[in-house]
């Protein structure tokens, strides 16, 4: 009896070690992953892997001009015309941070090299933002925007002065006309006068679309180089071009081209040509029937025969406008705080002459 018992027993204890886990007793385990990448081992692995090896050492050894020191890197820069610097701004995300962080100093010093006499008779207007506010209600009076009328409605190839971004005097009004004048210029030289082609004809009083249109796009040009001084320089580097265009378009075989321009000063790129003695620039081309016989327009100098040199608008002409402006709105303020009375005794004594 006792051996049948143990043989239950023995059978019974085997059962229960056969017997599965619960499914409870299973999720408390957690799965690791031992699994890995195989090691790719072979002849066109390892030939590969030393070629990119190889490769990246020479983009390493590789000189690049971003590499360089910010102060050698800006000299390199200064001696480039502006349309390089535009290209070079346009490379990378790099570069455009770099011109667009040091275009200041940059374009100031291009200017220098290049333009410096084109920049003294193209001075930037002034945003009437950077102007003192307490000047802002003489320069925006009705009373002178009607006077300034007389630079504005004659000229259906210079886009109108806006008041609201510009400062109002003349100094500035002729500084907005002069650039919008020298882009349209620089337009029509290459489309049409290089090439010996007429410039169309636009009939007295009319205003096509397609002028409107292109007279706000050399607007808007003037407008980015009012924020830009790359574009300012720009502007001053296609003026350039059509400055030599015209004088050797106009140049007579034997003769001295105006401002003995030669051959040297076509390859230099510079504009120290201009500071010799030349045809003036007095007046301003009021129709594009003028660029037919325009050799050279650069305005605001005058030629000192005693002396042999150009002698230029003075840098603070605009401080001087301003002053004016002021002045004569005070004036005007003055003669208000009396004038009231006095047109009012006067209408009331022509009333009472007046036949009925």
């Amino acid at each position: 009896m006792t051996g049948q018992k143990n043989t239950k027993s023995n059978s019974s204890a085997k059962t229960s070690n056969l017997t599965p886990m619960l499914d409870n007793e299973s999720d408390d385990d957690v799965l690791v992953d031992y699994t890995q990448d195989l090691a790719l081992r072979s002849r066109k692995t390892s030939r590969l892997k030393r070629k990119l090896d190889r490769k990246a050492k020479k983009e390493a050894t590789k000189p690049q001009l971003l590499s360089l020191t910010p102060e050698l890197l800006l000299d390199i820069l200064s001696q480039l015309k502006p349309t390089d610097i535009i290209r070079f701004q346009q490379t990378c995300k790099l570069s455009h941070a770099f011109v667009q962080h040091h275009e200041t100093s940059l374009v100031k010093a291009v200017i220098s090299h290049r333009y410096s006499v084109l920049s003294r008779c193209f001075p930037r207007p002034i945003q009437l933002k950077d102007v003192d506010p307490h000047h802002h209600p003489a320069l925006l009076h009705q009373r002178r925007q009607k006077l300034l009328s007389i630079h504005r409605k004659p000229y259906s190839h210079v886009a109108h002065h806006d008041p609201a971004l510009l400062c109002s005097c003349i100094t500035c009004i002729m500084a907005w006309n002069n650039l919008c004048l020298i882009v349209d210029l620089a337009h029509w030289t290459a489309t049409a006068l290089s090439k010996r082609q007429p410039i169309p004809m636009i009939p007295r009083g009319e205003n096509p679309p397609w002028n409107v249109e292109l007279v706000e796009s050399h607007a808007v040009v003037v407008r980015r180089a009012l924020a830009s001084p790359l574009w300012y320089a720009l502007i001053l580097q296609r003026h350039l071009q059509t400055t030599i265009f015209g004088i050797r378009r106009y140049a007579t075989k034997g003769e001295v081209p105006d401002f003995e321009l030669d051959d040297e000063d076509v390859v230099r790129e510079t504009d120290e040509f201009c500071a010799r003695s030349g045809s003036p620039s007095y007046e301003f081309p009021i129709t594009r029937d003028t660029y037919y016989g325009l050799k050279t327009y650069l305005p605001n100098r005058l030629w000192d025969t005693n002396e042999g040199y150009w002698k230029y608008q003075p840098p603070d002409q605009h401080f001087r406008d301003l002053k004016w402006v002021q002045d004569m709105a005070d004036k005007e303020r003055e003669k208000g705080a009396q004038g009231p009375r006095d047109l009012e005794d006067k209408d009331k004594v022509a009333g009472e002459l007046r036949v009925p």
